[in-house]
């Protein structure tokens, strides 16, 4: 074989065989990149899905946080305030016992000493025995 013939073959057989390997594979690699595009883009959606939850989550969280600060200080108010009111209440309820009771002593003496007719003899002179 010569030169001119190598030259023809390669021309005529191989270099179109060769081009056609070559344009079939980067038919396949185009296909492959635009799979993998189509692939980066829907990940990217959804991070963007999820970066945009999270943000959302977080700031969720901040207001439910603020909101139970807030919930509990009024639970200490309304408890302080319940107390204050309970204690005042049995100091009440102390005072009305202690009255009642002094009332009652009262009264039985009263009774004693009008059973021995002291205060009817007192107030009511017209009926001296």
């Amino acid at each position: 074989m010569q030169v001119d013939e190598l030259r023809r073959i390669w021309k005529e057989e191989f270099l179109p065989s060769i081009r056609q390997e070559i344009k079939i594979e980067m038919q396949s690699l185009k296909e492959s990149i635009v799979l993998l595009t189509e692939r980066c883009n829907t990940l990217e959606k959804s991070q963007q899905f999820l970066s945009n939850k999270y943000d959302t989550v977080v700031q969720t969280l901040q207001n439910v946080k603020e909101q139970a600060t807030k919930l509990d200080k009024k639970y200490k108010e309304a408890t302080g305030l319940l107390e204050a009111k309970q204690t005042k209440m049995a100091d009440m309820a102390d005072k009305t016992a202690e009255s009642f009771i002094s009332n009652r002593m009262f009264a039985r003496r009263n009774t004693t000493v009008l059973e021995k007719g002291l205060l009817r003899d007192h107030w009511c002179p017209e009926n001296k025995s």
